[in-house]
């Protein structure tokens, strides 16, 4: 008689920057042909993304009968949680904030909300709609979002065999085992704007955010509230973020979604670890060619050296920013044709305009086509607000010069993983950390250091001078291709994280 196929039930909040590396993670399990019946539970808005896994895996295999299950959980979304926490303690949006050293208290406050934004109700209904998921599934492995403290509540309630998939790198999973106190002086606090090692006359400013941080942490009513709701209700402890790093659990096993030779300099010396650490290196969805999804597309990549510019989900141009990202693409576009570049260079910008009263046009007539006209009219520029390709695929081509974001952790593994040149423009938290390891490996420039969320001309389009043009544009490619060689020699990340998650299975955690 045939043994009943495994299963695999994902747990993650339904953001794409921190669900990614959990849905990357269960494509590799149905890709691979895994013997495995997988599942995957999130807030709805989630379920579009676990669709298109799923049709990507019959793509590659027709005949595979590919599928995962997927399960809606009950309750508020980790961001809309966090915006309704912050408003309601004084604060805007946790997107477009400058670095600490501009809005220190903005930074700090945010990071806390963020580790426990629901309050003792919403924890209570997502708590008990995850219980749900987890008893009816019955999975042989629960696999963890860091990031999602309801789910850890749930496993250990449950006593379920899990593991804990971060999208955090080895510096938030690390740096504070490191010996000689080094996260306090030598690694830039989350958010701060410090370049990596911490200049020495900002290291009393870097110990202070920390510091804040804890006194922030422990005396934050918010949390307390929502624990004793907990413990009040259910008898169960309201885990956090915060709780996820913790001592307590020197026996967690945890995927990490980074790799020594793509970190910082840090000593990944077992004894240091926390939990039970297994290096992933970057993980990232598999795509289709450019060809399969957008054949035009492909050909029109195919005429020259591409700059991508993506911004990510949840970023919105105003028509300043816009024009003076206009304003700087016309600077590399001018030096381009002044050095007889030959195909010469083009644009591909995705471009999210608001709807309402802050909407404003790109089309003939606008301040942005004026800067632009002629690209435009040539078809070496286009702006749309929706890209048929993924941007990965994209820089996967060949094609892609220059990756232009905002500092969102899948935008530069992607870049990372294709060895092509980075221009980060951070917008919030640890959006800024990319922008300092991005210059640290010398693979791409913080182009907002000045001006950070916002940027203007001058500096953005001499942060793609650098990244592109010249002697200093052959080093950053050069270093970009050789650690996407590092990152492309083996396993991917998603592959050793799916390899992993089945090892786990075999080897179940001990329940205490």
């Amino acid at each position: 008689m045939a043994s009943k196929p495994k299963s695999v039930l994902f747990l993650s909040t339904s953001e794409h920057g921190q669900a990614n590396v959990s849905l990357a993670s269960a494509q590799a399990l149905l890709q691979f042909d895994f013997e495995v019946k997988v599942h995957y539970a999130s807030f709805k808005s989630l379920q579009p993304a676990v669709e298109a896994v799923c049709a990507f895996a019959k793509e590659m295999s027709p005949h595979s009968g590919h599928h995962i299950e997927f399960h809606e959980i009950v309750g508020k979304p980790l961001f809309d949680a966090l915006h309704i926490r912050l408003a309601k303690e004084g604060y805007s949006s946790p997107f477009d904030v400058p670095p600490a050293r501009s809005e220190s208290a903005r930074i700090v406050h945010s990071l806390v909300a963020g580790m426990l934004p629901w309050n003792g109700p919403e924890y209570v209904q997502i708590f008990e709609s995850l219980r749900e998921v987890i008893e009816r599934v019955k999975p042989d492995i629960t696999v963890i979002d860091s990031n999602f403290g309801p789910a850890l509540a749930a496993c250990c309630h449950v006593r379920a065999n899990y593991i804990v998939l971060t999208p955090q790198t080895l510096v938030e999973t690390l740096a504070g085992q490191q010996t000689r106190a080094e996260a306090l002086w030598k690694f830039p606090f989350s958010g701060s704007g410090h370049n990596y090692p911490v200049p020495w006359h900002l290291i009393p400013k870097n110990i202070l955010y920390f510091i804040w941080l804890i006194v922030a942490v422990i005396f934050d009513s918010h949390a307390r509230s929502v624990r004793r709701y907990v413990k009040a209700t259910l008898d169960v402890e309201a885990y956090s973020l915060m709780d996820i790093f913790r001592p307590r659990w020197k026996d967690m096993r945890m995927l990490v979604n980074s790799r020594p030779e793509t970190d910082l300099p840090l000593d990944v010396s077992p004894h240091l670890h926390l939990h039970r650490l297994t290096f992933c290196g970057p993980i990232v969805m598999d795509v289709l060619s450019v060809r399969h999804q957008d054949p035009e597309l492909d050909m029109w990549l195919s005429r020259g050296p591409t700059v991508l510019i993506c911004m990510g989900t949840h970023f919105e141009f105003t028509e300043e920013l816009a024009f003076e990202m206009a304003l700087a693409m016309r600077v590399i576009l001018d030096q381009g044709e002044n050095k007889g570049s030959d195909p010469k260079y083009q644009v591909l910008w995705k471009m999210k305009i608001p709807k309402g009263d802050k909407a404003f046009g790109i089309d003939e007539g606008s301040r942005i086509y004026s800067v632009l006209k002629a690209e435009i009219s040539q078809d070496r520029v286009r702006i749309s607000e929706w890209l048929n390709a993924s941007p990965q695929a994209i820089l996967k081509t060949g094609h892609a010069i220059c990756s232009v974001h905002h500092g969102g952790a899948s935008s530069y593994n992607e870049a990372l993983c294709a060895g092509v040149p980075q221009v980060v423009l951070p917008q919030w938290l640890d959006t800024y950390d990319f922008s300092y390891k991005a210059e640290y490996h010398r693979i791409g420039v913080w182009g907002s250091k000045h001006s950070a969320p916002k940027w203007t001309a001058m500096e953005l389009g001499a942060a793609l001078s650098n990244a592109i043009v010249g002697d200093p544009g052959v080093a950053m490619k050069r270093a970009a291709q050789e650690l996407a060689d590092i990152c492309n020699t083996g396993d991917s990340g998603r592959v050793v994280a799916a390899k992993s998650i089945l090892a786990a299975i075999k080897a179940p955690l001990e329940l205490k």
